[in-house]
């Protein structure tokens, strides 16, 4: 036997995935799926199959999978899904406020028999100031408007690995 036959990242390893003891299991998972939105934990050992199992019963391309690894606050998990989907999460407005005065001015004159004059003047002036203010999202929110009509599943593995604070 080798190694790879044993673990093998991004597949199926051929000699430790044994299913009979987990068609129920993987019914059971498409029922509570079913039924609507919900979360799902799945436990077990390091390298005990979990992965694997969750991508055979679900299949890989129904699967929005994020590595739990780096994440620091809810907003980077968040971020992270919203990176795999492709959906924009910056939400910036900018509100821009314009002031102009216009003025105009002519003055005449004259000396007799000596000049004539005139002097006119015409302008403008202004200002503008813009600011630009970040708005909270509502990522649940968000989540629910881009995959609620749709077969996708969140799937965060190695969810030990963030802080219990942040879970």
């Amino acid at each position: 036997m080798k190694a790879n036959e044993v673990f093998t990242p991004k597949g199926e390893p051929s000699v430790t995935y044994v299913d009979d003891h987990l068609i129920d299991k993987g019914r059971r998972l498409l029922q509570d799926l079913s039924a609507g939105p919900c979360v799902v934990s799945l436990s077990g050992p390091s390298k005990s199959g979990k992965t694997v199992f969750i991508e055979k019963i679900l299949g890989r391309d129904n699967l929005i999978k994020v590595n739990g690894a780096g994440v620091k606050s809810p907003e980077a998990l968040w971020l992270k899904v919203f990176s795999v989907i492709g959906t924009p999460t910056k939400i910036v407005e900018t509100t821009e406020k314009n002031n102009t005065s216009s003025f105009a001015g002519k003055v005449e004159g004259s000396v007799p028999l000596l000049a004539k004059g005139e002097v006119s003047t015409i302008g403008t002036w202004g200002s503008t100031k813009a600011e630009a203010t970040e708005t909270a999202i509502d990522y649940v929110g968000l989540l629910v408007k881009e995959l609620g009509k749709t077969e996708y599943i969140v799937f965060i593995d190695d969810f030990h690995y963030i802080n219990e604070e942040v879970q």
